[in-house]
């Protein structure tokens, strides 16, 4: 862990207890359960927006008739069907640089 900021929070009674009792029963500071508890609860945010974003793109396959992996490959052309790769552009060509002039 990086520099620490202290800050003063504020638990209701009930949960301040369960929380002084996870600590004990886990071996660890109280600060540690709750940092814990904030990486869960940012983990589970990102799990959420991810299943946002992969509703969202699996409704726009689904209306364009893109209903497996062969399907999406025909629609861009990569080949015969999940099996085929990608083969990436090659680079564009370099340009001659043009040879420095002394002064």
């Amino acid at each position: 862990m990086g520099a620490a900021v202290k800050k003063t929070i504020s638990l209701p009674v009930k949960l301040a207890r369960e929380a002084e009792a996870l600590a004990k029963a886990e071996g660890k500071t109280l600060s540690g359960v709750i940092q814990e508890a904030l990486r869960q609860a940012r983990v589970g945010r990102r799990q959420q927006d991810l299943r946002g974003v992969q509703g969202f793109w699996s409704r726009k396959a689904r209306e364009r008739g893109l209903l497996t992996e062969e399907d999406l490959e025909r629609y861009l052309g990569r080949g015969d069907g999940p099996t085929a790769r990608f083969k990436p552009s090659p680079p564009p060509a370099r340009r001659p640089r043009a040879p420095l002039r002394s002064r």
